[in-house]
């Protein structure tokens, strides 16, 4: 009988959950039996990939779902948590062999210790500052390893590009950030795109992509006959990274290292939460990023956001700055010219950035913990099937 993983990946954009797919793409298909743990953008996600694993409906950020699927936990033989505090300490505190992936420990203000003196492997994705944060935070956690960039990296393409723009708003939601209630960005950003596009070289057509629901909404708002609005699954937008000529992105992380390996004329948009604030700033700072576009202390001077800032606080300021902008035309319109330069200036830039993906890195790590023999005591293995039938 083959070891039983349970996957859990945040509820958070499609960062943790991408990486965590990235991930499975290299764990052999029979090193063991799949159960993801999925609500909102990860179940969005992941549903393409279902023919690797089980889906159980689970919000792992709330305790409520988490007790739900505890029996599955007591019989699992590891569980691998991305990005996800709630998850992780859950599976710890009933004793479930844990890997700990986290793709952004680099901004952390802290780093739970129970966690970190629990997890077998605590598998960290490098980024600028972790050297420090590490020392900083995280002197005390538990066989640490800073891996590379956690993503999906394409294959070589020789092709010519086709006169295509991409706009990637990526996962927009979670329990901090949602499209419409904390914010309009998607909206507001939209109309804007769509008028710096009119004043560059036209495209033969463009897609917009990002969640589902939300782009149903600004497809029944501003679709066109040259414009599209739709969920992209992952595969499909790795290669159209690829062949598009411009991609005009939010800058979370996964996208902007995929985005970076593919060689793609990329302009970063304005933030939409904090951890992609930090993210364009050190963009921004760092001219070896084959990147343009601006963060948010470019529209607004006055506008600060350092590391190591409790999420929820950032999130919060940064919706306000936000919703300030929704409402401020001088604004809008300073930045509809930003993109346009900035569009002009990522024309330029074709190279591709060297990197080597981390993600066989942490599938191999898996594969040797699984191969080191039982991680945990019990009965027989049949309970876990039985636990899953009941879901």
């Amino acid at each position: 009988m083959r070891p039983l993983i349970v996957l859990d990946a945040a509820p958070f954009c499609y960062g943790p959950v991408s990486t965590l797919m990235a991930i499975v793409d290299h764990i052999p298909p029979d090193a063991a039996d799949l159960v993801l743990l999925a609500s909102g953008t990860v179940a969005e996600f992941a549903a393409p990939y279902g023919d690797r694993f089980r889906v159980i409906e689970c919000d792992t950020e709330k305790l409520e779902d988490l007790e739900r699927i505890a029996p599955l936990l007591e019989q699992c033989d590891l569980f691998i948590s991305n990005t996800n505090p709630p998850g992780a300490l859950f599976a710890c505190r009933r004793g479930c062999p844990t890997i700990y992936v986290d793709t952004l420990f680099w901004m952390w203000d802290e780093v739970d210790r129970e966690i970190a003196e629990s997890v077998l492997v605590y598998a960290a994705q490098d980024f600028d500052g972790i050297g420090e944060n590490r020392r900083r935070i995280g002197s005390h956690i538990r066989n640490f390893r800073v891996v590379g960039p956690l993503i999906s990296t394409p294959p070589p393409s020789f092709g010519r590009r086709g006169n295509r723009c991409i706009v990637s708003f990526g996962g927009m939601e979670s329990s901090l950030t949602i499209p419409g209630t904390t914010n309009r960005y998607p909206w507001v950003m939209t109309e804007l795109l769509l008028k710096a596009l009119n004043r560059v070289e036209p495209f033969d057509n463009v897609l917009f992509c990002g969640r589902g629901p939300v782009m149903h909404q600004l497809a029944s708002e501003f679709g066109r006959p040259d414009v599209e609005f739709r969920f992209v699954a992952h595969q499909e937008l790795i290669a159209e990274l690829q062949r598009c000529s411009m991609l005009l992105l939010s800058p979370g992380l996964t996208g902007c290292f995929e985005a970076a390996a593919a060689g793609t004329p990329t302009v970063l948009l304005l933030p939409q939460n904090y951890s992609q604030q930090l993210q364009a700033a050190t963009f921004a700072a760092d001219r070896g990023w084959p990147f343009a576009g601006n963060d948010w202390s470019r529209i607004y001077p006055s506008v600060s956001f350092p590391r190591y800032m409790p999420e929820a606080e950032a999130i919060a300021g940064l919706n306000q700055v936000i919703r300030t902008f929704e409402t401020d035309a001088d604004a809008q319109e300073r930045y509809v010219n930003m993109v346009v330069e900035d569009m002009h200036a990522a024309a330029g830039r074709r190279a591709g950035h060297t990197m080597r993906s981390g993600a066989a890195d942490v599938a191999e790590m898996i594969v040797q913990v699984l191969a080191a023999g039982p991680l945990r005591s019990r009965p027989h293995r049949a309970a876990a099937g039985a636990v899953m039938e009941r879901m």
